[in-house]
Formats: structure tokens, sequence, C-alpha cells
């Protein structure tokens, strides 16, 4: 009688496994049949590994890989079962992976709600191999003069908000690359340029950016940085945008030292700069009322 009904359930497993293949819905309900789709991942993961190129690749996870397994993962979760399920992890790399960064930030979220843990080859956490993506994609599009917009905004407000828990090292190159992003220069398509920022407090939000990615790990080569903003500062006060007191009392804060990171009124102005160009010298006077620069 053993043998029969493992003779049954093997039976079973191999009816299913034909049937994902085949791109058939199949209901599971335990890691006992997770085990089985994990078979047939693992073949498709293969012939992935086979293709010649990248774009091959690419094309083979957006057209035949997603398609058929993004819904079992949706049906893992709607049924609120609770197993480490290696395919949330696999979906979520070829998402980014396919540039499908709204569902792939999303699975994110829910896999991190669920404690799911990435594959065995994959060395990171969710969290960490999500960061590492945008942050790879920002700089990307940064250095080719696009806009790295919502998704730097959104992974900032999980990462400085603790959402996701990332290690320092990656929390410290987030916040460098938000200062460089502050100080972007319209006049030179993407290119950090100090001395044609002209607004004040970006200047300053650039300064607490670069701070705080200092505090995380001080090798992250910030400090040029930070000299160039305050310089900048300096100038601006001598141009009567800025004032000593005002230079004296925003450094002094910074040596006797703040907290780690941004407050979430600070994350707010910092995606309002971020939406926006830096200004001209002459719009930030009109906003100032000052009459000659």
């Amino acid at each position: 009688m053993a043998r029969f009904r493992e003779h049954r359930e093997r039976l079973k497993l191999q009816q299913q496994q034909a049937e994902i293949v085949q791109g058939k819905t199949v209901q599971l309900t335990a890691p006992t049949q997770h085990d089985s789709l994990m078979i047939v991942v693992n073949n498709e993961l293969e012939k992935i590994k086979a293709l010649p190129t990248f774009e091959q690749r690419a094309e083979y996870k957006r057209l035949y890989f997603l398609p058929k397994f993004l819904p079992l993962v949706e049906e893992y979760f709607v049924k609120n079962e609770h197993y480490q399920n290696d395919l949330v992890g696999y979906c979520v790399v070829f998402l980014f992976d396919v540039g499908d960064f709204n569902q792939a930030i999303t699975l994110t979220d829910r896999a991190i709600g669920d404690q799911q843990k990435m594959p065995a080859t994959i060395l990171r956490s969710f969290a960490h191999f999500a960061a590492d993506q945008l942050f790879d994609f920002t700089e990307r599009a940064t250095n080719s003069g696009q806009s790295a917009e919502p998704y730097f905004s959104q992974i900032l407000d999980k990462i400085t908000m603790s959402d996701w828990l990332v290690s320092e090292m990656v929390m410290a190159k987030w916040y460098k690359l938000l200062a460089k992003l502050l100080l972007l220069a319209r006049e030179l398509n993407g290119k950090v340029k100090t001395a044609l920022v002209n607004e004040p407090r970006r200047l300053e939000l650039a300064i607490l950016a670069a701070a705080s990615a200092n505090q995380y790990n001080h090798k992250i080569g910030v400090n040029n940085l930070i000299e160039r903003c305050f310089m900048r500062l300096s100038a601006l006060s001598n141009l009567n945008l800025y004032t000593e007191e005002k230079l004296n009392a925003f450094n002094k804060s910074l040596q006797e030292g703040r907290a780690k990171g941004f407050t979430e009124a600070e994350i707010a102005e910092v995606k309002a700069y971020l939406r926006n160009p830096s200004l001209s010298l002459e719009e930030v006077a009109e906003q100032l009322g000052v009459a000659d620069v």
C-alpha cells in the first residue's frame, strides 16, 4: 500500500511538471509541489544559460520565463502560504534584467514582507540586490543625461526609512549618489559642477548627504565634494545670496555631529530638488529679493 501511494504521488508530480512545461496553470499547495516546480524552473535556468547572447537571454526571460512563472508566484502569495520559495527570487532578478522596475520593486516588497531569502546562488538579500540594481540604473541614466525618477526616489524612501535593511556600504554609496544628483548642473548635461549650483539649500542638503555617506563608510570618498560645496556657499555669501552667519552655523552643526541619514522632512526637501533643475543666479536672486548679483 505504501509503495502504491509513493507511486501515485510520483505520477502526480510528473504530471504537474509536464503541465508547467506546457504553460498550463497548476495548483501548488505545499513545499512538496514546490520541489516539483523547481525541477522545471532549474531546467529553464539551464536553457537560459545556454543562450549565447545577452539579448537572447533577456528575450527568453521576458517572453517565456516570466509569463509562465509569475502567475505561480502570485498564486503563492494569494494562498498566504509561508515557505522558502526560490521562484520568487528568480522572478525578481529577471524582472530587473528585462527592465520591468515597477513590478520588480513591488515583488521585492512582497518578498521582504514574507521573509523570503534569495536562492542560494545569489549572495545578497532581496533589499541589497534591488538597491544595487537601482543604483546601477541611476548611474547609467545620469551619465547619459537622463532622469532616474521615479525609481531613485522610491528606493531612497525605502532605504532611508528602513523599510529595506541594507548594509552600511550600500547606504554609503546611495547617500554619495544622492549628493551628486543634487548637484547636477543643467548647463553640463548631467555633470556635477558645484560652481554652477546657486541654491544654498540644495548645497546644504548635498553636504548632509555626503556627510552621511562618510559616516556610513569613511572610505567612500566624499571629502573633496564637501569642500567644494562649502566653497560655493562662501561664494554665494559674497553675492548676498547666503550669509556668513548661516555658513558658520551650518558648519558648526556639522562639526558637532548629527545622526546618520536624513529626517523625513529633509527627504521631502531632497525629492523636491531632484524633481527640478538647479536655478540660475538670476532666478535665485529673484527668489531672495536681491537686486544685483
